[in-house]
């Protein structure tokens, strides 16, 4: 194993910023993945004639799957159910249109709910399944999303395009603008939270894991220098502009041309990253650029929780802005709008892999354009970002960037260039609920326990709203929040909900508000079922320390009957890396408990989740409780070294011992330390099951007083980096 320069590394939560990914056999870009269920589909390209397309604007919004916004869209590849752990089938909800919370959506959460193909495990992902809300299971329907719809109506669906990488926002937003997300898997991170920025300008200390071409993982900087869109526009001097929010407004954070060095401290920075609000403007007065890249705010992006109505009218006013400016401007442009991830929501098509960073989970695409294949055209080809990439390329003769968008393929049979323009379609912004939902869901609850849900009341009119009686049917309870009597203009509140079920068996009930908008009352339907089945390890479940593969730990689960039968235990089942043994198959009587023994045994490294499943008599069955665990392969003893050494001299070396724990051989590709500490080793580039190797560290101060550090062994486990903390004192 030989060492690499150092990069700027620091140790992190491991929580918030761990990633993972499959390791895949290696297969040919484009080509069929050991795990796909969908090929990737290759077209002829028939482009448009020199200068017939003239403007191209690519609109990114946020986290939403394909079936999530079109799984009921007549003609395309969706589906109103979803397959969950347990095996069932369930409905799809509707979805509420501010989300009840956010979805886990990094590349953890994603190989977690595909499943190896299954994409069966969206409901243990983190935030998938708080408690019986079954977030991820929800679907917007055309009621809700009319104007996206009426694109689709009138223009071109993509059913079949996939985030480009399996990973968070950062990677998407990198690949619309370079055909690239430099292997990054997770997006930035700092000890302490709280980034407002995620390129070059973020924090000093910032960190970005990237996962190799050889498969290791490390942290650097989230600052890189690939070659652009836009350099090869420059180099054509063709115009363009990326319309995003400026620094620190929301959203800056997927200001892409900020993750590229020599564009961020570039004139291009200042003068063709602009303002997003400039858009409107540009378009009216026929000022398009030959390519624009535009972004929202985070309150228009629809990244829950944020409003879907608010984003969607955000991307309306834009689309007309093209539509209602000049006739030749609209003649000569294609619109792309698509969501840069799945956000955590279900999808029932396995992503193609095409090399170890993608395909992601599938996602809406939107081609608005005079020259549509028909109207109403559902394409079902395969794409990614790099195919719009590819698109401009072709349609302004630039050279490719990469292999992505080399092979991708370019949406051209999405387009009829032959016929004569279609007209614009001018749409009016809707105006968006007040209530934030229509449901809410608490799943099962314990009889007379209590558990509170809240909807989001939001004042989308120009003048303050009063707020009236709010009452409540059923086993329910209004159980305060943050509404008041008033409500100003542009401002949430939320309305406490508390369901106490005095009975076994669904509960139904009505939350009814009372408020000066025109749309009053609003009413929101309350579904609970009561249960005398407690297990206590609902959401966020039980937790297993990390364990090494090859080894198992277990826990003890207590299953109690808080009724006056018996209830009937038909069967205990677990879903992931997990097994069970217990004493509650058979009758288990009013009052009574049993026990289970719930063992996890992982079988690769990473976060790794599950579920424990009872069967039983009662009426909230199947009960489910969240399982979650980390593995490694790795073992690294010790986990710290200290120093104490005379300004000037080199100290004794002190080892450490690296042992892969699993029964495979573990990739090892460097070991990297910063000044004044120094690293040698003995590590193979491939460290057979069982075997150990062996890292010398030293010391050299420079000058008197405490100084810290990390050394990082970057490697193919899951929780690589590993790293091990380092303290030397020069006397």
């Amino acid at each position: 194993m030989q060492a690499c320069s150092p990069c700027r590394r620091q140790v992190l939560n491991i929580l918030s910023f761990v990633c993972a990914t499959l390791l895949l056999l290696p297969v040919s870009l484009y080509g069929e993945g050991p795990h796909a269920k969908t090929r990737v589909k290759t077209v002829a390209s028939k482009l448009p004639a020199p200068g017939q397309i003239k403007h191209v604007v690519f609109i990114m919004k946020e986290n939403r799957s394909f079936d999530h916004y079109f799984g009921q869209f007549p003609g395309a590849d969706g589906t109103t159910t979803g397959l969950i752990s347990t095996g069932q089938t369930i409905p799809l909800w509707r979805a509420p249109d501010v989300m009840l919370h956010d979805g886990d959506h990094s590349r953890l959460s994603g190989l977690t709910a595909e499943d190896g193909g299954k994409m069966d495990h969206f409901d243990l992902s983190n935030e998938g399944n708080e408690n019986g809300d079954f977030q991820a299971y929800t679907q917007m329907t055309q009621a809700d999303i009319p104007n996206y719809w009426a694109y689709a109506q009138n223009f071109v669906l993509s059913d079949h395009t996939f985030e480009s990488d399996l990973s968070a926002s950062y990677s998407a937003h990198f690949f619309s603008i370079a055909a690239t997300g430099e292997g990054t898997v997770t997006v930035p991170q700092v000890p302490t939270g709280g980034l407002d920025a995620w390129g070059c300008d973020t924090k000093p200390d910032a960190l970005i894991t990237v996962l190799d071409a050889a498969g290791a993982y490390y942290d650097t900087f989230p600052c890189f220098n690939p070659q652009t869109l836009a350099d090869s526009l420059n180099n054509a001097s063709l115009s363009w502009k990326f319309y995003g929010p400026p620094y620190p407004e929301g959203g800056y954070g997927h200001s892409a041309f900020d993750y590229v060095k020599h564009i961020r401290y570039s004139q291009y920075w200042k003068n063709n990253v602009v303002d997003y609000h400039q858009f409107v403007s540009d378009a009216l007065a026929g000022n398009l650029p030959a390519v624009s890249w535009i972004i929202a705010d985070s309150t228009e992006t629809e990244h829950p929780p944020n409003a879907t109505c608010h984003g969607e009218n955000w991307t309306v006013e834009q689309i007309n802005a093209i539509m209602q400016g000049p006739s030749e401007q609209w003649d000569s442009t294609v619109i792309f709008v698509t969501w840069d991830e799945w956000g955590g929501f279900y999808d029932h098509i396995m992503p193609p892999q095409v090399d170890q960073w993608g395909f992601g989970i599938r996602v809406p695409m939107l081609i608005i354009s005079p020259y549509p294949a028909q109207q109403g055209y559902v394409t079902h080809t395969t794409y990614e970002f790099s195919s719009v990439v590819k698109f401009i390329e072709e349609v302004f003769s630039l050279p490719y960037l990469t292999q992505r968008d080399q092979n991708a393929n370019d949406t051209t049979d999405s387009f009829n260039f032959d016929q004569s323009p279609q007209a614009p379609l001018y749409l009016q912004p809707r105006s968006c609920p007040v209530a934030s939902t229509t449901m809410l869901p608490y799943g099962d609850v314990v009889v007379n326990n209590s558990k509170i849900m809240a909807a989001t009341l939001t004042n989308w009119g120009t003048s303050t709203m009063s707020i009236g009686d709010i009452t409540v049917t059923g086993d329910y309870k209004h159980a305060g929040g943050t509404c008041g009597s008033t409500l100003a203009s542009g401002s949430s509140c939320k309305v406490n909900v508390g369901f106490k079920p005095k009975a076994a068996g669904p509960l139904s009930g009505t939350l009814t508000i009372n408020d000066s908008d025109p749309t009053s009352p609003q009413t929101v339907s309350l579904n609970g079922t009561g249960t005398f089945l407690e297990l206590p390890i609902r959401y966020p479940g039980l937790t297993f320390s990390q364990t090494f593969l090859g080894s198992n730990r277990q826990q003890q689960v207590q299953l109690s009957n808080t009724g006056s039968a018996a209830i009937t235990i038909n069967q205990v089942q677990t879903a992931g890396d997990y097994s069970e043994s217990d004493n509650c198959v058979g009758n288990l009587g009013a009052g009574s408990s049993c026990q289970i023994t719930v063992t996890f045994t992982p079988t690769s490294s990473g976060y790794r989740f599950g579920n424990l499943i009872i069967w039983d008599s009662d009426p909230g069955s199947p009960h489910q409780g969240r399982l979650q665990g980390g593995a490694t392969a790795v073992e690294r003893r010790p986990t710290t070294l200290s120093f104490s050494t005379p300004v000037g001299q080199t100290s004794e070396p002190k080892q450490v011992t690296v042992t892969n724990r699993s029964n495979a051989s573990l990739f090892l590709e460097s070991a990297t330390v910063a000044t004044p500490f120094n690293q040698t080793n003995n590590c193979p580039t491939q460290l057979a099951a069982g075997k150990q190797c062996t890292i010398s560290v030293t010391f050299t101060p420079t000058k008197q007083g405490e100084v810290k550090s990390t050394l990082y062994i970057n490697d193919a486990d899951l929780f690589s980096p590993q790293r091990i903390a380092l303290t030397g004192t020069g006397d």
